[in-house]
């Protein structure tokens, strides 16, 4: 069976950090190789930004120790000259959809209202994580 090519966006990220006990499952299945995470600069810069904040209060070891699991276990893809897309409501999000058609990727997680609308781009999926988490259940049975 082909393992998935995943984009989780920063803000699940974060939200797993923060302690989310809900979506501690996609970290875990991500850490045992469930499917494969996919990341370029851009968005490995936008976490670490966000990541940075003093009024988050993520413990600084936490950051660290999802950079060397990401630094491991991700597909680091470098950003694609030939594909451009400007269909989401907030530009800033566009890239996300741009790295999902270059890699080829079936899905993206996210909590953002503005990429959850667009529900699909191209072949890729845009789900929630719930959705996801639900995906990834499904799959063990």
């Amino acid at each position: 069976m082909k393992k998935l090519k995943v984009i989780v966006d920063t803000n699940i990220l974060v939200s797993i950090l923060k302690g989310s006990t809900s979506l501690t499952q996609i970290y875990t299945a991500f850490r045992n190789d469930k499917f494969i995470l996919i990341v370029n600069q851009q968005l490995l810069k936008e976490l670490a930004f966000v990541l940075s904040r003093p009024r988050l209060k993520i413990n600084s070891l936490d950051v660290r120790e999802l950079f060397r699991v990401i630094r491991l276990r991700a597909v680091y893809v470098k950003k694609s000259s030939n594909v451009s897309i400007d269909t989401c409501r907030d530009p800033k999000d566009n890239f996300i959809l741009e790295l999902s058609v270059y890699a080829d990727a079936d899905f993206i997680v996210t909590g953002d209202k503005d990429l959850l609308d667009l529900h699909k781009c191209r072949s890729c999926a845009i789900v929630t994580a719930r959705e996801f988490i639900e995906l990834l259940a499904g799959s063990q049975n």
